[in-house]
């Protein structure tokens, strides 16, 4: 009995991870990037890991699928990372692309919150070392807060520390800076359920981070989100 249970539970656990990369391959992110080899190959393991689950091998149909789940994090990282400055653009601010890494979701948590980008900029700009965070969360529960705050800003009147600020004319933020601890920070909504968090340590002049988020594109990154 115990051990007819837990089969059945691995079985339900892989089939919800088979569903989810079934779903991914249905948006328009498994449709539009990644390219027809690469594709080609995901879908011939998929089926595989189906053919193992039919055979009630469980354990290796989940090895196959987290492989494949993990490439496809992989394929959209580079997705996002497009969107994002490169080191190249980011020299004249003394910035380097230090790392960037996406999270998928834990498929055996009930946690909906995914994290899909994250990358980092270092500086060391006239003898000044700050870095730049940038956070890319789907659902998280900030995103009501902040939308709140660019509705009614009224609710900041008495805050010398937040502000609402415009970025490329187009997109509203919220923005934190605290002087003394060379903290700054501007969060944004993307298509009403993805948080950009962007994060400067170390920065004493704020027109660093404003020239940075003027370098990112915006509009097809909300594209790509929708």
């Amino acid at each position: 009995m115990v051990n007819k249970a837990r089969n059945q539970k691995l079985n339900l656990n892989t089939a919800c991870a088979m569903a989810f990369v079934f779903a991914i391959f249905a948006s328009n992110i498994g449709a539009q990037t990644v390219d027809r080899t690469r594709q080609l190959d995901l879908l011939v393991r998929l089926d595989h890991a189906k053919s193992m689950i039919q055979e009630e091998n469980y354990t290796e149909a989940q090895r196959i699928v987290h492989g494949v789940l993990s490439q496809l994090q992989d394929e959209r990282k580079a997705i996002y990372a497009a969107f994002f400055p490169k080191q190249e653009k980011t020299a004249s601010m003394g910035l380097d692309e230090a790392s960037h890494h996406s999270h998928g979701l834990d498929l055996l948590s009930d946690d909906s919150l995914d994290i899909l980008f994250s990358a980092q900029y270092t500086s060391d700009y006239d003898g000044q070392q700050y870095t730049i965070d940038i956070n890319m969360v789907r659902n998280d529960p900030e995103i009501d807060e902040i939308a709140m705050v660019i509705q009614k800003p009224m609710l900041i009147d008495a805050l010398d520390t937040v502000a609402i600020v415009t970025i490329q004319d187009t997109y509203t933020g919220v923005e934190e800076y605290y002087s003394e601890e060379k903290y700054h920070e501007i969060n944004m909504v993307l298509g009403e359920k993805v948080l950009l968090n962007i994060v400067a340590n170390g920065i004493v002049d704020r027109q660093h981070l404003l020239k940075f988020c003027d370098q990112i594109k915006l509009d097809n990154l909300v594209r790509e989100l929708k």
